[in-house]
């Protein structure tokens, strides 16, 4: 007798995932992924079924499940299956061998995740430049900064709407100084995934602020000479040093960084009746910060004559009377002392010499006074004294009588020798009296 023995295939497929099993995709953009899309095809492509009785690999078919209010909810296989962005579909796979044994995967142990891991990107230009309000810089509410910043945008590949961006030189509520010089802002873009991008711009705060230049009041300079005074003379290189500067930012200036425009000789300024000078001369000072501001300011200086002549006078003279008065103002030798005075001038070529002389020198010792008057007013003396004695008991000399050279010339000689004579006859007749 027979029996047929039937032994049958019980044993389900197996499934092999790919490692790791929850695959995750980079989101290229914000479209939903399709089963047919490459990055899901090739993960799909790694899935194996195998059986022990079938041989070769099996079909595999591809549930999915979504979640909703009421619990996990399967989906028909190989229905169309979409991969949100952000979401993690999870994915049961199964095989059926030619027994109908069906194997599949456990629960959630595959998914297709579809994330966001690309960051922002940031535009913005490349940095800007803002002149400084003051020694401080500036402001982060200046108008100018605020819209530089203001400009700054992001965008996402994946993100609808704009990223949010903030930037590191605002602070909350309140405003922070940006200093002279360079200082670098980091711009800072988030999207919904929380993936973040920086980028970096330059501000650049000039120094806007221009120095100062301190000029002391009106100075007046001695002429040296006819042309006036060289701006080398010692006097005006002191007075140069007292010229100062200062900037808010850089402080004091070096004396020597000030320029000015003056002539190297600086003229005599012309003066009214009253001594005030009309026209003084204008000097332009410049000076420079090391941010190129430029700053000028002007001084005036006067240039005068207020040296007065220098008067050389002659040498003190002894001279006998010509007659009892003493001696007349025109004798050779009073003429040739008086003419003996000389005056120099630093400013003027020629100066008049004066005198102060009387008539007749009387016997004894008269002080001349020689003066002079430059053109611009200053008065210079000197002094020489005319001694005349009288000649020997106590009669006026012979001889100055003789060579006297008074407004009558010859005849005013013999008119002084007749005189002589008379005086003699008086005193011979004097004497005469007395000894009778």
């Amino acid at each position: 007798a027979t029996a047929v023995v039937t032994v049958t295939d019980n044993q389900a497929p197996s499934i092999v995932l790919p490692t790791p099993a929850h695959h995750v995709i980079s989101a290229q953009s914000g479209t939903t992924l399709t089963l047919s899309d490459p990055y899901v095809q090739a993960y799909l492509s790694r899935v194996i079924a195998f059986d022990n009785y079938d041989s070769g690999q099996l079909p595999v078919d591809i549930y999915s499940f979504k979640f909703t209010a009421a619990g996990q909810e399967v989906l028909a296989a190989n229905t169309p299956v979409t991969f949100p962005v952000g979401t993690q579909v999870f994915i049961d796979f199964y095989a059926t061998d030619a027994y109908g044994n069906v194997g599949h995967n456990a629960l959630n142990s595959a998914s297709v995740w579809v994330y966001d891991f690309t960051p922002p990107s940031i535009s913005v230009g490349a940095g800007i430049t803002i002149p400084s309000e003051g020694a401080y810089g500036i402001v982060s509410t200046n108008l100018a900064l605020v819209n530089f910043l203001n400009s700054a945008v992001a965008s996402d590949a994946v993100d609808a709407t704009a990223p949010l961006i903030f930037n590191d030189l605002l602070t909350a509520g309140s405003a922070s100084i940006i200093p002279i010089g360079q200082t670098t802002v980091t711009f800072t873009a988030y999207d919904l995934a929380g993936n973040f991008s920086q980028k970096t711009a330059t501000i650049t705060v000039t120094d806007a602020q221009a120095p100062s230049i301190a000029v002391p009041g009106f100075k007046i300079f001695a002429a040296k000479d006819a042309s006036g005074i060289k701006l080398s003379d010692p006097e005006v290189v002191t007075y140069l040093k007292t010229i100062t500067a200062f900037d808010e930012v850089d402080g004091d200036i070096a004396s020597s960084l000030i320029t000015n425009d003056a002539p190297s000789t600086l003229g005599i300024t012309p003066v009214d009746d009253k001594g005030i000078i009309t026209n003084p001369i204008a000097i332009t000072f410049t000076v420079q910060d090391k941010y190129g501001n430029v700053a000028t300011t002007v001084g005036y200086v006067g240039v005068i004559d207020d040296a007065a002549p220098v008067i050389t006078p002659p040498k003190d003279i002894s001279v006998l009377a010509t007659s009892a008065l003493g001696t007349d103002y025109g004798n050779a030798l009073i003429q040739d002392f008086l003419s003996k005075a000389s005056a120099t001038d630093n400013v003027d070529a020629t100066v008049t010499v004066n005198v102060d002389a009387p008539n007749v020198f009387p016997i004894g010792t008269t002080t001349v006074t020689f003066y002079a008057l430059d053109a611009a007013g200053n008065y210079g003396t000197a002094t020489a004294k005319v001694e005349v004695t009288a000649g020997s008991g106590g009669t006026p000399d012979a001889a100055s009588c003789l060579v006297g050279s008074g407004s009558g010339g010859q005849s005013g000689g013999w008119a002084w020798m007749s005189l002589l004579m008379l005086v003699m006859g008086v005193r011979i007749t004097r004497k005469y009296k007395q000894a009778s």
